[in-house]
């Protein structure tokens, strides 16, 4: 394990390669807290500990969460500002009522299911003095943007999101007198291992739990359907609609719940823009031919799907990466959220003879892996194409172990056009 000044520094190489995105005020800041923190580190035992001790020496950068946010964002160059910002007055609430301080997560009875909006609680830190600009202009790289112990949660997730439910659950049934709160988001909601544990919640008639949902209608592409609450009454004793972007009701809401010792889902409709980040000016490849990076080279695969096609009938289900995928209203796709095993049994039940097409992510088809596999061996004409995420969520990086042990035809791809070929 790197000592802390070891990490401290690794964040100065961070900073050093995205100076070009850091104005000199926040250079110059960033850099004394670098100084601070060497001065610093044999005195602390943890590099939260240590992101704690630089920010207590210093009054806040940034003097509110939303332009704090757009700052990590905007230094990074990508991420999920537009989940963040529809979470932030449910984070506002949390540190309100007393479950997040400048440390991080101050209750270990706190769960944040949408992994990915761990920037929103570092810029809540940082108003509070508990997380330093250097810290937060290395986020996406050498500070974690997903829930990381390391930097004040509870636990950790190497997911972005659709395991927060369950743990909440797993904390709930373990104290019965400890009030368990869990934040998620209504895309996480789709996942199948949140069905399972919201059901339970009733079935085991667990009291302690409160459940706040950020409900915007959106995960990447948007969902489906939208978010019943008619489906949480059958499992809570309550639930609750409020403004998501009203603090103080979330909280009252909360207390509520506590109060009456009952089980509660407290829904909040909030509005989100374009959930990916992208900077400023960033200039798209400048034509179909020009090589492009693996990621944005996937929105060529609709196309590439009507072009093998030829006419033919086929099938295209999507785990809500349309957009990624470069699919149109034209292509006929199905999305069916974040569903993954749905999304691979749907395509099992298409007519043999005709393609079929299941256009995921590599963390969302490991999900359901062992459906994958009856998927495969269970169906002609199918084709999984997974864009491949290993460094942004710090993702899997097993995949070809696994495809390894299934007896049909794999390829890993740089650039989808080469499918043609394969």
């Amino acid at each position: 394990m790197e000592s802390l000044s070891a990490q401290l520094l690794g964040i100065e190489a961070c900073l050093s390669g995205r100076r070009a995105f850091l104005d000199g005020a926040e250079q110059a800041r960033a850099q004394q807290e670098i100084e601070a923190g060497l001065t610093l580190a044999e005195s602390c035992e943890s590099i939260n500990a240590l992101a704690v001790a630089i920010a207590g020496r210093f009054e806040p950068f940034y003097r509110n969460a939303g332009e704090c946010l757009e700052r990590i964002h905007e230094i990074a160059g990508y991420g999920t500002l537009a989940s963040c910002l529809s979470s932030l007055d449910i984070a506002e609430a949390l540190f309100d009522a007393g479950l997040c301080d400048a440390s991080g997560v101050a209750s270990a009875n706190l769960v944040i299911g949408r992994g990915h909006i761990a920037p929103l609680f570092y810029a809540c830190r940082h108003l509070r003095r508990g997380m330093p600009l250097a810290f937060l202009a290395a986020v996406h790289d050498r500070v974690p943007s997903v829930v990381n112990k390391a930097y004040g949660f509870a636990y950790g997730m190497r997911h972005s999101l659709g395991e927060g439910v369950g743990i909440a659950l797993g904390r709930a049934q373990t104290d019965r007198d400890q009030r368990v709160v869990c934040v998620a988001g209504d895309g996480e909601l789709n996942e199948g291992v949140s069905y399972e544990a919201i059901r339970l919640v009733g079935e085991l008639e667990t009291r302690n739990l409160t459940l706040i949902v950020d409900s915007n209608g959106k995960g990447i592409d948007p969902l489906p359907g939208k978010l019943r609450p008619a489906y949480l009454a059958a499992y809570f004793d309550r639930v609750y609609e409020v403004d998501g972007h009203d603090a103080a009701a979330i909280c009252e809401r909360m207390r509520d719940a506590e109060r009456e010792g009952v089980s509660a889902a407290i829904v909040c409709h909030t509005r989100k823009g374009s959930h990916s980040f992208k900077r400023a000016g960033a200039k798209p490849a400048a034509s179909a031919s020009a090589v492009t990076p693996k990621a944005s080279s996937c929105s060529l695969t609709g196309n590439l799907i009507e072009e093998i096609r030829d006419g033919a009938p086929a099938h295209i289900f999507t785990a809500d990466l349309a957009a990624r995928f470069g699919l149109q209203p034209s292509h006929s796709y199905c999305n069916l959220g974040l569903a993954e095993s749905a999304l691979l049994t749907a395509a099992m039940g298409c007519p043999e003879d005709e393609l079929k097409f299941v256009l995921t992510d590599d963390k969302y088809y490991l999900n359901a892996v062992d459906v994958l596999h009856s998927a495969l061996i269970g169906s002609r004409n199918l084709h999984v194409v997974a864009a491949r995420k290993n460094g942004v969520w710090g993702g899997p990086t097993y995949v070809s172990t696994i495809f390894g042990l299934l007896e049909d035809t794999v390829y890993e791809l740089t650039d989808p056009r080469t499918w043609r070929l394969a």
